[in-house]
């Protein structure tokens, strides 16, 4: 799967995971209007005729239900549509100077990639542990060891990003 495909994958799934809390937010506030005593006058008898009589309306949520549905398929192709030209805009842009902030440019275009800007947002934010950066000098110093004390720091950083990043190279 390409770089690309697998950002558009997770903006989908980023975008359909807000649009279900949006929408547990909704049925929670109805469901706590719904859930309040009912009339004490009402007897047990008049409730069940009013289910009865519920079953023409249920069957027409059902129909209604049904029929959001289908309108929903072409909405998400349109939202997969946004998206793909979102990615496209971005990736048609030039490359940033190496020496500039990211972060920055995230925060001064965030308007014009709104979607993307949240994806850049979670994978350009900083580790919320120190075991990482641990973890990098214990392999940092499993390669400068007395046997290779010859060897250059330059050539030290390229051999711990390759020990550290062959994993990736493996699933592609």
């Amino acid at each position: 799967m390409s770089v690309k495909a697998s950002l558009l994958e997770e903006l989908h799934k980023l975008l359909q995971q807000s649009e279900q809390d949006n929408h547990n937010t909704e049925s929670a506030s109805q469901t706590s209007d719904e859930s309040r005593p009912a009339n004490s006058s009402t007897t047990q008898e008049e409730r069940q005729e009013a289910e009865e009589e519920d079953i023409w309306s249920s069957l027409y949520k059902s129909f209604t239900q049904a029929a959001q549905q289908e309108q929903q398929t072409p909405a998400e192709d349109s939202t997969v549509q946004m998206l793909t030209r979102e990615m496209d805009d971005y990736l048609q842009l030039p490359l940033l100077d190496r020496n500039s902030n990211e972060l920055d440019w995230w925060k001064q275009h965030t308007g014009q990639f709104p979607h993307l800007c949240v994806l850049a947002k979670k994978f350009l934010s900083t580790p919320a542990s120190s075991m990482y950066s641990e973890r990098l000098f214990s392999e940092y110093g499993n390669i400068f060891e007395e046997k290779r004390s010859r060897l250059l720091p330059k050539s030290g950083e390229k051999l711990l990003f390759l020990h550290h990043n062959m994993k990736l190279l493996d699933k592609y």
